[in-house]
């Protein structure tokens, strides 16, 4: 839960990211903007997804080319891309649909390239915070 206020400030969702990642990516931000993030562990939500109509290929495409996509767009340039490339690898290699997620990666590390002239990096205080694994 946030302020929309507090949402607004910071410009919302990136569209680019969409699915996967988006909220660790919107997290970073508020950080950076000043405002507390906290991680409230005694809750759970729930996503009522049926499990015969999930697309677990769509959904390893998004976690790993948002992956790459988030650190290279909010930390310092090379160093979040690199990183972000590092992870995105890892989540490919741990993926239940590996080719999507190798797709993914390609498609995050090709993003991160087009988008190398637009980062802004965050403090690395926040980073610590919320880790999107």
């Amino acid at each position: 839960m946030l302020r929309l206020s507090a949402f607004r400030q910071v410009g919302g969702y990136r569209e680019l990211l969409g699915f996967g990642c988006e909220d660790t990516e919107l997290a970073w931000r508020l950080i950076a903007a000043g405002f507390e993030v906290w991680e409230e562990p005694g809750y759970t939500i729930l996503h009522d997804h049926t499990p015969i109509a999930r697309d677990y290929g769509w959904e390893e495409w998004h976690y790993a080319r948002n992956t790459v996509l988030m650190h290279a767009l909010n930390r310092t340039w090379p160093a979040g891309f690199a990183l972000g490339t590092l992870k995105g690898i890892r989540r490919a290699m741990i993926s239940r649909c590996r080719w999507s997620a190798a797709a993914g990666l390609a498609a995050g590390i090709l993003g991160a390239l087009l988008h190398s002239g637009s980062p802004k990096a965050i403090p690395s205080r926040a980073w610590p915070v919320i880790n999107h694994e």
